[in-house]
């Protein structure tokens, strides 16, 4: 055996030349007995081997197909066809012939011819799946862009028949309006490969428009490189984002309708009740600086509550327009340090925690949150007045201030050494106006836990108490740990 042939025959598919005058096999490599279970002398002495062994559903074509060879001579052809095997097997196979001219006429063919079972079994099971599935398909050459397979959810997609379809052009038939981003989309194709979820407009035959999902996978079948077309028809799911755009928009309209309304009735009623309160506190004060001697020991005394009246009424319509103001004003949550927030209710309650002689310990480093910094200063505010306002006369006030995290969360801790909360009303203390202690022994309008309960809630977060009567408390709120971006709540 000579190092061709020796060659020839290491090459994992059979190789063959076969002679048109002499109507034989002159060559053919040991892999046809491998592959196909016949004996290499049957294919070189039977002039009928390759025909007889054809499958009977292939053989009108293949000859065929060996004729226009003959007659057209091509240099080169392509072929899949199958053959059954010497124990009864059928096998695919892809022959590539080369056709060899001498003086104008064919005198042999030569020819490489592999098993392609697998890849045709893998094709079936890919088209058995492309007609069962429940979105549009569609399959086109990549060379001129002609359907040559469509599903039945892409001809109800598109309105045509499959045979309107097969060797048409997408162009020809203007199903697709144009995109902005074509070109960037051809060119990611020929990069990547492939197109996923491109949002396009489809142009059915009826002239309706149905907007699309798009994928795009270049493939190859049967040796030939094709585009595979997924489309999902998303034309009521964008009328829906439509409806719902537009009732978002009027809803934000009403909105921010009502908190105009809402700005001009807390103005009115800042403007409506102080006035008359400023008119008897001062009338009172002037009674009391200017009438001093004419009034006895009583009307002084009458005066003066008037006065303190006047004050705790202001008092009182401070704390509702603070409290109303936390349910119509929109916030825009972003990311807030727990550091700068300490730092800056410290700063504000100096004077405040010096007159009382009180010790806050601020256990750092304190982690950022997803909250919105001036309320977050309101709300701790809040709680470092009541820890300090709430200890009994005997002590001096001591309040911890630390965080921890909790599964993507971040709870902040206020202790105090205080009087503590009995179990049955740690969760009535949070309303508004609720007192457990007479204003004799702890003055306020009962109004700043409330505050801190609708301001955490707004940026949508939690807050609780552990506390037991005569050993302090422990109120926490919790918040989501930092995000990047901006949240509108």
């Amino acid at each position: 055996m000579g190092k061709v042939e020796e060659l020839l025959n290491s090459v994992d598919a059979i190789i063959w030349e076969w002679d048109v005058q002499e109507k034989r096999y002159t060559f053919v490599s040991q892999q046809a007995e491998r592959i196909l279970g016949y004996p290499l002398s049957q294919w070189q002495t039977e002039s009928e081997f390759w025909l007889v062994h054809l499958h009977p559903e292939d053989r009108e074509r293949m000859v065929a197909f060996r004729e226009r060879l003959l007659r057209e001579k091509p240099e080169q052809a392509s072929v899949d066809y199958r053959m059954v095997t010497a124990d009864g097997r059928i096998l695919w196979l892809r022959e590539k012939v080369t056709v060899v001219v001498e003086n104008d006429k064919v005198t042999k063919l030569r020819g490489v011819t592999m098993d392609i079972t697998e890849a045709k079994e893998a094709e079936e099971r890919f088209f058995k799946a492309f007609h069962s599935s429940l979105t549009a398909m569609a399959i086109s050459r990549q060379d001129n862009r002609k359907f040559i397979e469509v599903n039945d959810q892409f001809v109800a997609l598109t309105g045509y028949s499959r045979d309107e379809l097969i060797e048409q052009t997408p162009e020809k038939l203007q199903l697709w309006l144009p995109a902005p981003d074509r070109a960037e989309k051809e060119k990611q194709l020929r990069r990547q490969g492939e197109i996923r979820e491109w949002e396009k407009s489809l142009r059915r035959k009826d002239g309706s428009i149905r907007d699309v999902l798009t994928s795009i996978v270049a493939i190859e079948i049967g040796g030939q490189p094709c585009l595979l077309f997924n489309l999902l028809d998303i034309t009521e799911r964008k009328q829906a984002e439509a409806i719902l755009r537009d009732a978002r928009d009027a809803l934000e309209f009403q909105v921010r309708q009502r908190t105009a309304d809402m700005e001009t009735f807390v103005y009115a009623v800042s403007h409506d009740l102080r006035a008359p309160l400023m008119a008897l506190e001062g009338f009172a004060q002037a009674l009391l600086e200017d009438y001093a001697d004419r009034l006895n020991a009583t009307g002084q005394d009458y005066c003066r509550r008037i006065i303190n009246a006047a004050r705790k009424m202001d008092q009182l319509i401070n704390a509702l327009l603070d409290y109303g103001r936390l349910s119509y004003r929109e916030l825009t949550v972003g990311t807030v340090s727990l550091e700068g927030v300490v730092d800056d209710t410290l700063q504000l309650l100096e004077a405040y925690l010096t007159q009382r002689g009180a010790k806050v310990t601020v256990m750092r480093p304190l982690p950022e949150v997803v909250g919105h910094h001036a309320l977050l200063v309101q709300i701790v505010v809040n709680l470092l007045t009541n820890a300090v306002k709430f200890t009994p006369s005997d002590r001096k006030p001591e309040v911890k201030v630390w965080a921890e995290k909790r599964e993507g969360k971040v709870r902040l801790w206020v202790e105090d050494n205080g009087i503590g909360i009995p179990v049955e009303h740690q969760e009535r203390i949070f309303q508004p106006f609720v007192r457990l202690h007479p204003e004799t022994a702890y003055p306020g309008v009962g109004i700043g836990l409330a505050i801190v309960k609708r301001g955490v809630e707004r940026m949508n977060g939690k807050v609780g108490v552990l506390s037991e009567p005569s050993k302090g408390s422990k109120f926490w709120i919790e918040l989501a740990a930092a995000q990047d971006d901006p949240l509108p709540i």
